[in-house]
C-alpha cells in the first residue's frame, strides 16, 4: 500500500494501479471484500484508474467503496464521506455534472458540521462543488466559491496538495470569462506553490503549467507558449500514457 503511494506521488500512476489491483485481491482473499483494509485499497484503487483515464472502471470501484463503507463504518463516517467525494468529482469529469451537484451540496454540508472550516475536506468539497456549477453554466456561483475556499486557504495558510486545484480552477474560469491578465496571476501563484511544495516535474505542476500554456496562447504569447505546451505535452504523455484524456487534450493545445 505505501509503495502504491510513493508511485503515485512520483508519477507512477500506471505502476500504482498495478501494485493495487495485486493488493486488492490480496486482501479479499485474507480479509474479504468488506474488509476496512480492502475497502480502503478499492478507493484507492478507483483513484489511479480514474487518473490513468478510465472513468467507467473507476465509477464501478467507487460505487463498490461507497456501498461496503456505508454498511461497514456507516454513511457518514469520513472514510465514506470521502468516497462519496471522489465518485462527484469522477461524475463532474466524466460531463455529469447535473448528477453531482446535489450529491456535493449534501456533502458539504455533513462536512460542514463535523470539521473545521479549513479542514482539507471541507476545502475540496467546495472546490469540487464550484467545479460543477461552473460546468452547469453558473459562473457567478462558482467564482464566488471558489474565492471563498482561497481566501480560506490563505488565512490558514494551508499548502494542501488537495486544494491547489482550488486556484488552478479558478484561473480556468476566469480564463473562460475572458480574464486573461487575471488568470495568468493565478496560474502563476498556483505553479510556484505547487512547485516548491511537490516538486517541479510533479504531474499537478504539468497540467497547471498546461493550463498556462493555453493562457499564454490567448494572450497571443505564442513564443512563450509553443516551449511550455512542449514541455508539458511531452511529460504528461510519459505519466499518464499517449491516450489518456488530459493528454489528448495538451496535444491539441499544442
Amino acid at each position: 500500500s505505501n509503495m502504491a503511494v510513493a508511485l503515485r506521488g512520483s508519477g507512477d500512476i500506471k505502476g500504482a494501479a498495478q501494485v493495487l489491483g495485486t493488493l486488492e485481491k490480496n486482501l479479499s482473499a485474507r480479509h474479504g471484500a468488506d474488509h476496512p483494509s480492502t475497502l480502503s485499497v478499492v478507493n484507492n484503487l478507483a483513484i489511479a484508474e480514474q487518473n490513468i483515464g478510465d472513468a467507467g472502471k473507476a465509477l464501478a470501484l467507487y460505487d463498490r467503496a461507497y456501498e461496503g463503507r456505508s454498511r461497514v463504518l456507516g454513511p457518514d463516517h469520513p472514510d465514506t464521506l470521502n468516497v462519496l467525494q471522489n465518485r462527484a468529482t469522477l461524475l463532474i469529469q466524466a460531463g455529469k455534472a447535473a448528477e453531482a451537484e446535489p450529491q456535493l451540496q449534501q456533502l458539504l454540508l455533513t462536512l460542514k458540521q463535523t470539521r473545521q472550516p479549513d479542514h482539507p475536506a471541507v476545502l475540496v468539497a467546495m472546490n469540487s462543488l464550484a467545479y460543477a456549477l461552473e460546468d452547469l453554466g453558473r459562473l457567478d456561483q462558482a467564482e464566488k466559491i471558489y474565492r471563498e475556499t482561497l481566501a480560506i486557504q490563505i488565512k490558514a495558510r494551508s499548502a494542501h496538495s488537495e486544494t491547489f486545484g482550488t486556484r488552478n480552477n479558478l484561473a480556468m474560469l476566469l480564463m473562460r470569462e475572458g480574464d486573461l491578465a487575471g488568470a495568468e496571476r493565478e496560474f502563476l501563484q498556483v505553479i510556484g506553490l505547487a512547485s516548491e511544495s511537490l516538486g517541479a516535474d510533479h504531474p499537478y505542476v504539468m497540467i497547471f503549467s498546461n493550463n498556462y500554456g493555453e493562457c499564454l496562447t490567448l494572450m497571443h504569447r505564442h513564443a512563450e507558449a509553443e516551449p511550455l505546451l512542449l514541455r508539458t505535452h511531452l511529460a504528461l504523455s510519459k505519466l499518464m500514457g499517449v491516450d489518456n484524456p488530459r493528454v489528448l487534450k495538451a496535444r491539441a493545445r499544442l
